[in-house]
């Protein structure tokens, strides 16, 4: 056997010092068995400034340098760290290939935990219809429960509880001891009205916590969907009694505001400790059923200053407004609304309201036009 010389044979006095590992090498093939070895920690400083710079004045190796430079051409971690091992001899395929493997893998976390971080911050920031696309996207690299289950909440935020029940289901077969995952498959099904499905599931979470407040909130649920008004506000006041929970307490008035007792509504309401978005969108829905539009044009702007970002809440807004025959500010807050979300079907078909109002018959026209397309590529695309 012949032994391969360094690339270099001139002995290197000045060595490389690797950040992340604190690791000196002295010649292209000691950083190539550090970047082999430390892959995940060392990232791709064998293209940064100083790598190459040393390479090109430390080592003397200019073609090297080079090489290093237009590597950065790549379009992937593992193209470029793939690229920089097989300037050497050292590694055969299958040694390439294993690394290859395991790069990729690492990039397809990579890029669903990024897709995933800025999906989660849309839907925090009240746009869960931009959310869901990157939710969908990220499913592409994994089929995370955690993907699954922020995708199916984005779905249930734009009322698509079928699809929300579908991603749960997948969810709940990959941890199915996950008593989140099994709550909200749960809520999904009843939401979508399938009600078998959705007493199953609650049934299932039972089994895994049977003292779990939540239980017994499933079971308010269920009794809504199925018109026993009575059931439902015993199970609510039951889960509250246990533990409590701001959604409790919504879901107690919504039950209210059905019977249309408002008082009741209004009293179960005030006992909310955090007066956050929910809160102020129920107050105000009191307040319009109650027809004070002015009382719920305040609690909808309580909700905007600490949501300014969020369309449904601008929508809203413009709505009362419209109510309350303001069309000027109606039209000033729908184009908030659309301005952050452009293609929210809410505030496209509350413009086209609002656009009828004010006798802008063909622009209300074009715009319903362009929601029904929409609803039609939707339909076409499988959403």
């Amino acid at each position: 056997m012949q032994l391969y010389p360094a690339l270099s044979s001139e002995e290197t006095k000045v060595p490389y010092k690797f950040k992340m590992t604190d690791i000196n090498v002295y010649s292209l093939e000691e950083a190539a068995f550090h970047v082999f070895k430390y892959w995940r920690e060392s990232g791709e400083e064998f293209l940064s400034r100083e790598f190459i710079d040393w390479t090109r004045d430390t080592l003397r190796l200019p073609y090297y340098a080079t090489q290093l430079t237009q590597l950065h051409d790549k379009n992937t971690l593992s193209a470029r760290l793939i690229g920089f091992l097989s300037l050497f001899e050292f590694y055969d395929e299958v040694q390439l290939s294993s690394l290859r493997a395991s790069l990729t893998q690492w990039e397809a976390r990579l890029m669903w935990e990024r897709l995933k971080e800025n999906a989660d911050y849309l839907y925090r920031q009240g746009s869960p219809a931009k959310a869901a696309g990157l939710y969908k996207r990220a499913l592409a690299y994994s089929e995370d429960y955690r993907l699954l289950n922020n995708y199916a909440m984005s779905l249930m935020r734009l009322y698509r509880f079928e699809e929300a029940a579908e991603m749960l289901e997948r969810a709940v077969s990959l941890e199915p001891s996950d008593i989140r995952l099994r709550l909200g498959l749960a809520e999904s099904h009843i939401r979508a009205r399938n009600l078998e499905q959705g007493l199953r599931a609650v049934i299932a979470a039972a089994e895994l916590e049977p003292n779990n407040p939540d239980i017994n909130y499933m079971h308010g649920l269920l009794n809504l969907e199925t018109g026993d008004t009575r059931h439902s506000i015993d199970y609510f006041k039951k889960a509250l009694a246990t533990r409590y929970d701001p959604h409790y307490v919504y879901s107690l008035a919504q039950v209210y505001i059905r019977l249309r007792s408002y008082d009741k509504a209004a009293e179960a309401l005030n006992s909310v400790v955090v007066k956050d978005r929910t809160f102020h969108i129920i107050r105000a829905d009191i307040h319009r059923l109650t027809h004070n539009i002015p009382a719920a044009i305040k609690s909808i702007e309580q909700a905007i200053l600490h949501n300014r970002a969020d369309a449904e809440l601008w929508t809203r807004l413009a709505a009362y407004h419209r109510q309350d025959y303001d069309l000027t500010k109606a039209e000033n807050a729908i184009k908030k609304a659309l301005a952050i979300d452009p293609e929210n079907e809410r505030s496209l078909f509350e413009s086209a309201k609002i656009k009828k109002a004010l006798g802008k018959t063909r622009d209300y026209q074009t715009t319903l036009g362009g929601i029904l397309n929409g609803f039609k590529a939707d339909f076409r695309e499988g959403f």
